[in-house]
């Protein structure tokens, strides 16, 4: 499709990293968004009191784009009507494609196959690596050197349409879930327009996966930011790369439950001392895994504020018969 008319596309998402693409592509005089799809609106507590909109509605309403947010797509005898009329409104838009990232539901075929060049779906691995909810949080737990951006045709299986393109985005030993996701963040708004352009003229021929190679990431649970000090301090430390952020580390300390901070600028130690027992140094927390030592900046006792190592040290007063107790 080469032309000077502007690209007609929808887009659908959820999250800031979603927000983020749309305003790039609002700001691209080479794509017209028609409409938007997202997630209905979040309670803004248990009580119901006042409704928080997702960040992308929040976009599409001060560009005055129209928003739906559908409880679901999927086709049941009570929503029947319902899904029918959505999908017609969606076709009298006559969209050339989908952008979808970071959507958070599933979208049936009936949606995603009804523009001519269909539905096209930004996820942030590899593929097929790392298919699923996880994949910038896995690639840190794997201790991956390099992740990126694959755009794929929608399919009715998960993250598992031809690759049209990708990117390359490298992974520091430095690098948390924060420093990975700004990175991708950079990366996806530089690349994808002209990326959605090639694909809209004909120009990304789309490559199978082989699914022989798929690896799959799961949600993200509390439990797997449980601390483990018999593990081997690699192992470990990619756990607290991935997860320090959401949903934390936590240990035990004289039997009260503690969220670790870590300072991923201060060197891992490679030192053998018993699995969990504390050592200080140079104002940091350092704790022993199976092979070496790993920095913690700071310490939160549950139901307390976050305190620094120094205050740590002043309070508590660890001895050295104290471990961290998995």
């Amino acid at each position: 499709m080469t032309t000077n008319n502007p690209i007609p596309v929808s887009f659908w998402g959820t999250p800031e990293i979603s927000a983020a693409l749309l305003q790039t592509l609002l700001s691209d005089s080479r794509f017209s968004v028609r409409f938007v799809v997202t997630q209905p609106d979040k309670a803004r507590s248990a009580r119901g009191r006042g409704v928080l909109p997702s960040p992308v509605k929040k976009i599409a309403k001060e560009a005055g784009i129209p928003v739906f947010e559908p409880e679901t797509l999927r086709l049941k005898k009570r929503n029947k009507e319902e899904v029918a009329e959505l999908l017609r409104q969606m076709k009298n838009f006559q969209v050339l494609f989908h952008i979808i990232l970071a959507y958070g539901k599933i979208i049936p075929r009936d949606f995603f196959a009804t523009p001519e060049l269909g539905g096209v779906n930004f996820h942030a691995s590899k593929l097929p690596l790392l298919r699923g909810a996880a994949p910038i949080e896995f690639a840190l737990l794997h201790g991956f050197t390099e992740t990126g951006w694959s755009l794929q045709k929608i399919t009715e299986e998960l993250d598992a349409g031809d690759i049209l393109a990708s990117t390359t985005v490298p992974i520091e030993p430095v690098d948390d879930r924060s420093t990975l996701y700004q990175k991708l963040t950079d990366n996806l708004l530089e690349n994808a327009p002209d990326i959605l352009l090639d694909y809209s003229n004909g120009k990304l021929p789309a490559i199978p996966q082989d699914s022989s190679k798929a690896t799959f990431c799961s949600k993200i649970s509390t439990e797997m930011g449980q601390w483990n000090s018999q593990e081997t301090a690699q192992v470990q430390w990619n756990k607290v790369r991935a997860l320090s952020e959401r949903p934390g580390i936590y240990s035990s300390f004289r039997g009260r439950k503690v969220k670790l901070y870590a300072d991923f600028n201060a060197p891992l130690v490679p030192e053998k001392a018993a699995p969990g027992s504390l050592h200080i140094r140079d104002s940091l927390l350092y704790i022993a895994c199976r092979d070496a030592l790993l920095p913690f900046s700071a310490i939160q006792f549950e139901g307390k504020k976050r305190m620094s190592i120094p205050d740590f040290l002043n309070g508590y007063r660890p001895g050295l018969a104290d471990r961290l107790e998995t």
